[in-house]
Formats: structure tokens, C-alpha cells, sequence
């Protein structure tokens, strides 16, 4: 897969991603925030991972080696203690789609929870050949074995 910056933002989870790379995926500034249990974690970095049909976007609270984006897996989350969000957008319907998508977080029982479809929305300003520009959140918090997430 090739790989998309994801570059500075505005307001919530805002995305704007550069042209492709080859190689590794590069972080660029977010802005934004994720909720585990009422505990609120900024998301400052962002990652884009591109395929022919969809881009899944990952946003965390630090850095992500590059070997894992986008799929971190709970157990780097934990040793790490990373916080992150990872959603998938669909090319055809500019929308956000059934892909890889996820919550990770270092919880000392589980760190990863699937994000429920319907629990997401996206809104995109801009989504061309050249990059990606919207906000994503989380209408209301929802929960997922027996924990309580949001994010905006």
C-alpha cells in the first residue's frame, strides 16, 4: 500500500492528507480527542493508509511506529500506551465504510475495541487525488465491553 500524510487541522478530527509517499507512512499534526471511561486523551498525530478502494486513517495520541500503522494491535497500544482511532473511508461513497475500525488503548484488560457501525460520522470537505479534509466524531459516547468511548 502506498502511504498519504496526514497534515495540520482545525476544529475536532480534522484531516487533510498530502500527496502520496512511497515507503512509510509520515505523521502529521491533528487535532482532536479520544474518551476511554471519562478519562480524555488529545490526538495529536495522524497517519493515512491508502489501497485502490479506501484510506484508513489513524489517529493517536503519540507517536506509531511505522512497522504497525495502521494496524496496531492492542498489545502496542498497551506497551506503549498509545491511544488511537482507526476508521476506514470508502473512495466510492466518500463515506465511512466497513473496513479496519477501531479503538486502542492501554487498558490492563483488553486494548482494543471494535467502533460499532453507525457510532461514527464523517464529514468531508475536500477528498481528491491530492488528499483528504473533513472532521470524524462520535455523535453521542457508546459503549464496548463494558467500556465508555467518545471521540471528537
Amino acid at each position: 500500500m502506498s502511504r498519504l500524510v496526514v497534515a495540520s487541522v482545525m476544529a475536532c478530527l480534522v484531516l487533510t492528507a498530502g500527496a502520496a509517499l512511497a515507503g512509510e507512512p509520515t505523521a502529521s499534526r491533528v487535532s482532536g480527542s479520544l474518551t476511554v471511561n471519562g478519562e480524555k486523551t488529545p490526538l495529536v498525530l495522524g497517519y493515512v493508509d491508502e489501497s485502490p478502494d479506501d484510506l484508513i486513517v489513524v489517529l493517536a495520541s503519540k507517536e506509531v511506529p511505522r512497522d504497525v500503522v495502521p494496524f496496531i494491535g492492542e498489545d502496542v497500544a498497551r506497551r506503549l500506551k498509545i491511544h488511537a482511532i482507526a476508521f476506514t473511508v470508502s473512495r466510492a461513497d466518500k463515506a465511512l465504510t466497513q473496513g479496519f475500525n477501531g479503538i486502542f488503548y492501554p487498558g490492563p484488560e483488553m486494548g482494543f475495541a471494535g467502533l460499532p457501525q453507525g457510532t461514527a460520522a464523517i464529514e468531508l470537505t475536500r477528498f481528491d487525488a491530492t488528499g483528504i479534509e473533513g472532521r470524524v466524531f462520535a455523535a453521542e459516547p457508546f459503549e464496548s465491553f463494558d467500556h465508555t468511548f467518545a471521540f471528537d
